[in-house]
């Protein structure tokens, strides 16, 4: 595997990857198809003590066409507990969600493309590199490209130490999530919430560069366009290394969100690292998130946050982990959550 294609995967690879122990069912010379899943019990404290379960089940498969195109799908699905689904103080609402689902062709190397549901470049190739908690960081999660993007097409190609991606998405409501919308949070900024449901089309490219001695260089922008005028922006700067067992990652977004009367203008700093120590990894990191707003004016903090988190590895599909979050203007001053978890 290339390092520029590896630094795509670090922040899976360290939370733990779904798909290491996937079980092949079925392989010839021409094809193969794969099971995958996982099944997780979580508690969680914050304002009281909060028990939940999920289950996730997927299956990928993989058809040589010819020697230099290969087909392949994917199709995954989580599923909630019965309280956890019916719970309004869970993000549920349907016993059984789509995660990723998506076709496409590896022209191997002409690049890869995927189609239907799946997270966008900027998300991918930019904001995942801090991404190594259970819930992600809070300063970028109001960027785009998060939370599967349906009815998308997705390009991949690299070229020596570049790995660029470019996707496109036609009209979908709630402008870039199945479920529920998140990556059009305003974070109390005023914006008319309504004015950014049916997003009618959204594009976004970003780029990896490995420097061959650990560092990686991420960059990406991504357009998003609504009915009744309002539109978003989002660019992204980032670097992330790893030395061995320590894996380091700083990330720089800027958002801009107008309703067609009002603007936000966001600006998210965040900070990442992880050490592993035999089966035990630890991890922290650190988000700090301003905006400037038509509606509530300047200088608004939306998000102050500071984790801390470990995790220990029984075997390397079955874990138990824990986490603390201090994010006061996000209304969690002190959230501790930890869960067990086996993968196959």
């Amino acid at each position: 595997m290339k390092k520029t294609i590896l630094a795509l995967t670090i922040p899976a690879m360290l939370a733990v990857s779904a798909y290491a122990t996937a079980a092949n069912v079925y392989k010839t010379d021409s094809q193969t198809l794969d099971i995958f899943g996982r099944s997780k019990f979580t508690l969680d404290n914050n304002d009281n003590t909060q028990a939940g379960y999920s289950a996730r089940l997927g299956v990928k498969g993989t058809t040589k066409v010819n020697d230099n195109l290969t087909a392949f799908g994917h199709v995954s699905w989580e599923m909630q507990a019965k309280r956890d689904s019916l719970s309004s103080n869970k993000s549920g609402g349907d016993d059984i969600k789509s995660r990723y689902v998506f076709v496409g062709f590896d022209g191997h190397s002409y690049g890869k493309i995927e189609l239907g549901q799946n997270d966008a470049p900027f998300y991918t190739s930019l904001t995942s590199i801090t991404d190594i908690f259970d819930n992600g960081m809070e300063s970028s999660v109001g960027t785009y490209g998060y939370n599967f993007a349906p009815n998308e097409a997705v390009y991949t190609n690299t070229v020596g130490p570049l790995t660029i991606q470019t996707s496109y998405q036609f009209d979908t409501v709630e402008g870039g999530s199945s479920s529920a919308g998140s990556v059009l949070d305003s974070f109390g900024a005023g914006l008319t919430a309504a004015n950014f449901k049916d997003q009618t089309s959204a594009y976004s490219m970003a780029g990896v560069y490995d420097t061959g001695i650990g560092l990686n260089v991420h960059a990406g922008l991504a357009h998003q366009n609504f009915a009744g005028n309002a539109q978003k922006n989002n660019y992204g700067l980032g670097l992330d290394y790893t030395l061995n067992n320590l894996y380091l990652a700083a990330l720089y977004t800027h958002n801009k969100e107008d309703d067609g009367s009002n603007t936000a203008n966001r600006n998210g700093y965040e900070v990442a690292a992880s050490y592993k120590l035999d089966k035990l990894s630890l991890r922290t990191g650190y988000a700090l998130g301003k905006q400037t707003s038509d509606v509530t004016g300047n200088d608004t903090t939306y998000a102050k946050a500071f984790k801390l988190g470990a995790t220990y590895h029984f075997t390397s599909n079955v874990y138990v982990t824990a986490e603390w979050l201090n994010n006061p203007v996000g209304g969690n001053p002190n959230d501790f959550s930890g869960a067990v978890a086996y993968y196959f």
